[in-house]
């Protein structure tokens, strides 16, 4: 009769004891003996760990993969505990009116392990359950970024788990990278539409990572593919308003972002998730995921460091510091002079970190400082500021980039009637409306939503009243 993953595990074990053991690879010494009596099956990313402890080569991994998806209990030896254990199971149980319903987890479940650039992949194939995760705040949401930082010497070398299935040549190493860059192209296009896609990639190329056989470069690639897709899942739930699982996704993003030795794509995470903090009003743990993006990206190439640090401006424009806006907009413009002096191309995931993209960017900022700035005069120089920022991104009517024009139109729109240009503000308006049933962002509704909030107060206006007719006809 073959042996059993708890069997294995067992004999492995040797003279170890389940508590110390579990200590070695962070677990209660309680589901040591929960796996050895087989009352329960070990996840993708225990299994590893077991793995690797009791230097089994592989034999615990394989056991585990052969076990079905839900271990049937096994016999266990008749003690006066599980004698009460198993009277207990043969009483009903207790109705419950919360039994059915699914409980929501923090979006970090199970993320919380030791960093090192070893791949756990249970995190990703966890999303595959489609559970309801809760947002993070607070150190439990940047506490990631500092142990990112704090990673700052490489670690040993990528390699697979095991293998099980195929060895990864450069063809397919090659359609990876591809589809890392398709579906970015994707959510440039089309917003958050392709979610269910984008997600399903990144389980393909984290079971890769778990299951296939690859030398340590095309691990490096395969991890830095996996961060890629998971930074354009956790960007595109956060335009849907899924900004748990955008959280999750993100920190999944960074994992894998370590995993490939890869600070710059690191750096980029982090600006996201400063971002999504600012959209949240989380303003302290934006400020701190900011000036961690900015750390992380300190020796990466200039025009990465010039879209980290044009994303740190919407952190300071939330958080109403002209001041800081004003700092990191001179410090982008000096990094794209850098950036073109040194004729170094971008990497893939940056392509659209162009002068007129972070000019785009550097138009929102001004445009929603110049909301929460009380002087007049003020607010109408932000605001004629933004709008030339604004311009050529709204006007773009290139298929590449057309949710971030339909974006920035919208806040071109929101600039011009603040500054009381109530006819720009129907025109670009119109615009934005006119390309809205191309993509799909809950939160470019949102920021319409705001449009027709501030034009409503002049809705006694012909054309304003008919431009807010139309937008409630488009559901914005």
């Amino acid at each position: 009769m073959a042996e059993t993953f708890g069997q294995a595990l067992r004999r492995l074990r040797g003279d170890l004891s389940q508590r110390r053991l579990g200590e070695r690879v962070f677990c209660h010494k309680s589901h040591i003996y929960r796996l050895e009596v087989g009352l329960r099956g070990p996840s993708p990313d225990m299994a590893e760990r077991l793995d690797r402890e009791l230097a089994a080569g592989g034999h615990l991994i394989q056991l585990a993969c052969q076990m079905d998806e839900e271990v049937p209990p096994q016999p266990m030896p008749v003690t006066a505990e599980t004698a009460v254990a198993g009277r207990a199971a043969r009483r009903p149980p207790a109705a419950s009116p919360s039994s059915t319903r699914s409980v929501a987890l923090p979006a970090d479940h199970g993320l919380d392990l030791p960093w090192s650039r070893q791949l756990p992949t249970q995190w990703v194939v966890d999303m595959l359950g489609r559970r309801e995760f809760t947002q993070l705040s607070g150190a439990t949401l940047t506490a990631p970024a500092w142990k990112h930082l704090d990673q700052s010497a490489p670690g040993p070398a990528l390699l697979p788990a095991m293998d099980l299935v195929g060895r990864i040549g450069e063809p397919v190493v090659r359609l990876v990278e591809e589809t890392a860059t398709h579906a970015q192209r994707l959510d440039d296009q089309a917003g958050g539409g392709a979610l269910g896609y984008i997600t399903d990639q990144a389980h393909a190329v984290a079971r890769m990572l778990r299951r296939d056989s690859y030398d340590a470069p095309t691990g490096q690639r395969l991890a830095t593919a996996l961060a890629r897709l998971a930074q354009t899942a956790g960007w595109m739930a956060h335009e849907s308003l899924r900004d748990a699982e955008a959280q999750r996704w993100f920190l999944i993003a960074l994992r894998a972002a370590q995993a490939a030795d890869n600070r710059s794509l690191g750096a980029s995470v982090l600006a996201l998730m400063s971002n999504q903090a600012a959209a949240l009003s989380q303003t302290k743990e934006s400020l701190q995921l900011g000036a961690a993006a900015q750390e992380a990206a300190a020796d990466a190439p200039a025009v990465v460091q010039a879209l980290v640090t044009a994303r740190s401006g919407l952190v300071y424009a939330a958080a109403g510091d002209l001041s800081g806006f004003r700092r990191s907009r001179d410090d982008t413009l000096a990094l794209l002079d850098q950036a073109a002096a040194d004729a170094q191309p971008a990497p893939p995931w940056a392509s659209y970190a162009s002068s007129t993209e972070l000019d785009a960017i550097a138009g929102r900022c001004l445009a929603d400082l110049a909301g929460r700035i009380p002087t007049v005069r003020l607010q109408q120089r932000l605001l004629a500021q933004a709008e030339k920022l604004l311009l050529p991104r709204a006007m773009d009517d290139r298929p590449e980039s057309r949710r971030s024009a339909v974006r920035h139109s919208t806040w071109l729109a929101l600039a011009h009637a603040r500054a009381g240009d109530l006819d720009q503000a129907i025109e670009t308006g119109e615009r934005a409306l006119d390309r809205l049933p191309e993509i799909t962002s809950a939160r470019i509704t949102v920021l319409l939503g705001q449009l027709r909030d501030d034009l409503a107060l002049r809705a006694d206006r012909p054309p304003i009243r008919a431009f807010i007719d139309r937008m409630n006809r488009q559901g914005a």
